[in-house]
Formats: structure tokens, C-alpha cells, sequence
């Protein structure tokens, strides 16, 4: 009943508390109770426009219930696995990694007019010096670096790819080779950066068992989505209908109104 009721991605949510599990089996117990007052006092047989309303609803959970049934049917596990190892067969590069870097830097701002970019550069410089010296490198980004953000975490950039940063920064950092390794000043829009490597992962291709969770939802949800638009247009394919009285329908309703 759950399944049916809450949608996989809030299962998790509904489950959490047990105020939201007493929650929902109050509005099942509730409707439940209405449902049967009207049974009790006939309103699905108290008119025709009620017997339609009945009977379209009872085609609608049919209609859901078919296919539900061949959506399954067509998405069992192992069709599932073995359409996603095709999958990552057929296209690697979706499950390709670039090569990454984790850095940190120190940011110097230059005045817009330039005026000071020399003395920037040279306390940039000054700054690599100190910390060859012996200096620590997160205190000076702390205290010194105009990228608060990153200054924050003591100059941290985290790990990233190439196409992520400004060129001249990406090729110096990049062009860095081993743990501690320090770049010259570095000018950019942004000013004068000095950067340090902290760690490098080289290129790499996601493992199938990595990949496989997140295959499996995209075919099951494409699946779906062909397997009920196949069972749609296969139904409306077995009707035929008449214009001459649709046309009249429209003539006869549009006077009317």
C-alpha cells in the first residue's frame, strides 16, 4: 500500500518518524471511513453522471494496473543489468574521469588601473619565499588571501578538473607535479595568485558496480516511459472514430452554448 501511495523518492522522508507513518494511516483510515458512508448511502449508483464518474475511475486504475504489470514485466532485474552493462559498454565516456588536482592558493587583488601590479607581484613573490621559509600556508591565506571564500578554509580549492578555472591559473596549477610544489605568481583577471599542490588523481574510468544503481533508474524510467506510450498507442491504433459525428457533436454543443 505505501509503495503505491508515496512516490519512491519521499519513502525515505515518510519513514523517518513515526509521526508521518500515523499521519498517513489516519488519512487511509479516514478516507476509508467516507468511502464507506458512501457505499452505505448508494452515491455511485445515485445517478448516471455518478455510474460514469464509478466507471471511468475503475478504467483509470485498470488502465494504471496493465501497465504497472508490463512495465515489470520488461524491467525485471537481470533485463535491467544486462541493459546496463551495454549501456556502459557502449558509451565509456560517460563514465570517464579527468585527471584532477586538489590546490590551494593565495590571492593578491591588483588595482583596476594596474598601478600597483608590480608591488603585488613582488609581495606574491615574498609570500613564496616565506613559505619555502618554513611559512604556513593556510595562516597566510587566512590572513592575507582577497578570495574570502576560499580564504576561509585556509586557501582551499578542493579538487578540480581542467575548464573549471581561469587559463593562466589551470596551467600553472596543472603544470605543478608533486605534493608541496609551488607555483610562480600567477597573474590573472582576479590579480596575483600563488598556488600550492596538495594532492593529484590521474584519469580514470568509473567501475561498472559504481555505475550500475544509477543505470538501472535511467532504463527503468525509460522503460516506463516507452513501455506505457507503446500500450497507449497500441490501444488508440484499435479505435476509429467518426468525424462526421464528432463534427455534428461540436456543431449541435457550440449552438448551445
Amino acid at each position: 500500500m505505501v509503495s503505491e501511495i508515496v512516490p519512491p523518492d519521499e519513502r525515505a522522508r515518510f519513514w523517518s518518524t513515526p509521526e508521518s507513518v500515523a499521519r498517513m494511516a489516519r488519512s487511509i483510515y479516514a478516507q476509508r471511513a467516507v468511502a464507506r458512508d458512501a457505499l452505505q448511502e448508494g452515491v455511485d449508483k445515485a445517478s448516471e453522471d455518478a455510474v460514469a464518474y464509478m466507471n471511468l475511475y475503475r478504467e483509470r486504475a485498470l488502465t494504471e494496473l496493465l501497465m504497472q504489470q508490463r512495465v515489470r514485466a520488461k524491467s525485471t532485474g537481470k533485463m535491467l543489468d544486462d541493459l546496463a552493462r551495454t549501456e556502459y559498454k557502449a558509451t565509456p565516456e560517460r563514465f570517464s574521469k579527468p585527471e584532477q588536482i586538489h590546490a590551494r592558493h593565495i590571492l593578491l587583488a591588483v588595482a583596476k588601473d594596474g598601478s600597483d601590479d608590480a608591488k603585488v607581484k613582488a609581495q606574491a613573490q615574498e609570500l613564496i619565499d616565506q613559505i619555502r621559509k618554513g611559512a604556513d600556508f593556510a595562516k597566510l591565506a587566512t590572513e592575507q588571501s582577497a578570495d574570502k571564500g576560499s580564504a576561509a578554509r585556509g586557501g582551499d580549492l578542493g579538487f578540480f578538473a581542467r575548464g573549471r578555472m581561469a587559463p593562466d591559473f589551470e596551467r600553472a596549477a596543472f603544470a605543478l607535479q608533486k605534493k608541496g610544489d609551488l607555483s610562480a605568481p600567477v597573474k590573472t583577471e582576479f590579480g596575483y595568485h600563488v598556488i600550492e599542490l596538495l594532492e593529484r588523481k590521474p584519469a580514470s574510468t568509473q567501475p561498472l558496480e559504481e555505475a550500475l544503481p544509477v543505470l538501472r533508474e535511467e532504463l527503468r524510467e525509460k522503460i516506463n516511459t516507452k513501455e506505457r506510450t507503446n500500450i497507449w498507442k497500441a490501444a488508440e491504433s484499435t479505435g476509429k472514430i467518426d468525424d462526421d459525428a464528432v463534427a455534428r457533436l461540436v456543431k449541435a454543443k457550440g449552438t448551445k452554448e
